[in-house]
């Protein structure tokens, strides 16, 4: 059975969730961004009761409690690394004791009687074997018109990441110590990942999680239309990030079903996850974009048994091709051109010059959306 995410931060003492820079106005804008996305105004939290599953070293949460006034937020983290990280953070930004409180135990062992008025979690429900049984649980948290936000995250999205998982991956396997493996890689990626823009988390979690961690090798994600699907009876749909829905009915127009037009529009759009940065509003068909995902599928199935079973790595040229054939992306076809040479270079044992990859590095993909729902 593969290892969960916990008992893989647990088992090596780690808590994902530290902050690259040291600009809490650059941070806050990010999240304000995220939340005017959502169709959350700052508004909506000013004495708010919040409850937070996974906040890890509560980098996002502080914000709401030092600047935009929730009342009090109650945090669930069982890792324990990442809760004596939230207790000095919040510490050293002088937080009161009395807005927040910490449980260390999981959102299944939780028992509450309370309600919220804004439940979120984020980098952990779209991975969970079991996130129908956590929807219903969040679910059960919120009250008439209680805000929900989770995250979601699909195979088109990881494509970038994936690759570049099993290509690095295969590079340090004949280094054996773990520490050594995170030393070896962050010579490689260190300034690419500094000077990438928005990013807001060290280099060493980075490579721990996107390379390393288990969970990426999972297919069976929570994608947005499958909340979407999930919350359809009991929730409407606030916002995203990426905010790929539009709804051009008039407000007086209420038999419009907007749900089915964002589960189509979701079909259209969602080649866009591919490469950050990548903000044009162009729409595929439907079974362009379903070819596209299946050699997706396909090409990060075998990066995951040249990792799991041994595969040599050169079975991944084809695929790669397929994914070409299938995408109007220009920079997915010179990604996936520079991952053939660099497959061939590692066959052969030959040096790679990593500046001579630009596209393969500078690189990543929209690997995390965000949806927000509002209770009926």
């Amino acid at each position: 059975m593969r290892e969960s995410l916990l008992s893989y931060y647990q088992r090596r003492s780690i808590s994902t969730e530290h902050g690259v820079d040291d600009d809490w106005k650059k941070h806050v804008a990010r999240r304000k961004k995220l939340y005017r996305q959502l169709g959350i105004p700052m508004l909506a939290f000013r004495g708010s009761s919040v409850l937070e599953i996974g906040p890890g070293a509560g980098h996002n949460s502080l914000p709401l409690l030092t600047e935009w006034e929730v009342k009090h937020i109650d945090l669930v983290e069982p890792n324990k690394v990442a809760r004596e990280e939230l207790y000095q953070k919040f510490k050293e930004k002088n937080v009161p004791d009395d807005t927040y409180t910490v449980y260390a135990e999981t959102l299944e062992e939780l028992k509450l009687s309370k309600k919220y008025d804004i439940i979120i979690t984020e980098g952990i429900i779209h991975g969970m074997e079991n996130w129908k049984e956590w929807m219903a649980l969040l679910s059960n948290y919120g009250h008439e018109n209680s805000i929900i936000i989770v995250t979601c995250m699909d195979e088109i999205g990881l494509y970038v990441e994936k690759m570049k998982r099993v290509l690095l991956q295969y590079m340090t396997k004949g280094i054996i110590d773990y520490k050594e493996k995170i030393e070896a890689l962050k010579i490689i990626l260190d300034s690419q990942l500094r000077s990438l823009n928005g990013m807001s988390r060290s280099v060493e979690d980075w490579i721990e999680d996107q390379i390393f961690a288990p969970i990426i090798l999972k297919h069976d994600w929570m994608t947005m239309s499958m909340a979407i699907d999930c919350y359809k009876d009991d929730f409407d749909v606030l916002g995203s990030s990426q905010h790929i829905f539009t709804d051009y009915s008039w407000y007086k127009d209420i038999d419009y079903d907007y749900i089915a037009s964002y589960m189509d529009q979701y079909d259209k759009k969602k080649h866009m996850f591919l490469v950050a940065g990548d903000m044009n509003d162009v729409y595929r068909t439907a079974e362009e974009n379903r070819q596209l995902e299946d050699a997706i599928i396909n090409a990060n199935d075998i990066a995951r048994k040249v990792e799991e079973e041994n595969f040599k790595i050169s079975e991944l040229k084809d695929a790669i091709i397929r994914v070409s054939d299938n995408t109007i992306n220009s920079t997915i076809k010179d990604f996936n051109n520079e991952i053939t040479r660099l497959i061939d270079k590692l066959n052969n044992a030959d040096e790679i010059k990593w500046n001579e990859y630009k596209t393969f590095m500078n690189s990543f993909g929209k690997t995390m959306q965000y949806i927000s729902f509002m209770k009926k």
